[in-house]
């Protein structure tokens, strides 16, 4: 029997800030799902958007200030969001910030 392999990351070792905007790498994108890492340099912002499906969004490190349809709140580590399909939201990197995304 061939032995599955494994494939490790350190959120808060592995992936650098950028000096500005976003990025993001994929970490899981199969047939059932996706995990996907966004890294934003401090003052990087998504702009309002609806989003396309159910995700859960979990802050790994830094704080963000999220917009979810009326409501505004600061998103400190180890905060869960749910953001529904079709609804409204926005997000800003008060500091460097990383967020793991799910769907």
């Amino acid at each position: 029997m061939e032995k599955a392999s494994v494939t490790r990351y350190s959120i808060l070792e592995d992936f650098r800030y950028p000096t500005e905007g976003i990025s993001s790498q994929a970490l899981l994108n199969s047939g059932g799902g996706k995990a996907i890492l966004y890294v934003f340099a401090q003052g990087a912002e998504l702009k309002t958007h609806k989003a396309n499906s159910d995700v859960l969004v979990v802050i790994q490190e830094g704080t963000a200030t999220i917009t979810l349809e009326e409501e505004t709140f600061e998103a400190l580590h180890g905060t869960c969001v749910v953001f529904k399909e079709g609804q409204l939201h926005s997000l800003k990197a008060n500091e460097p910030f990383k967020m793991l995304l799910i769907k």
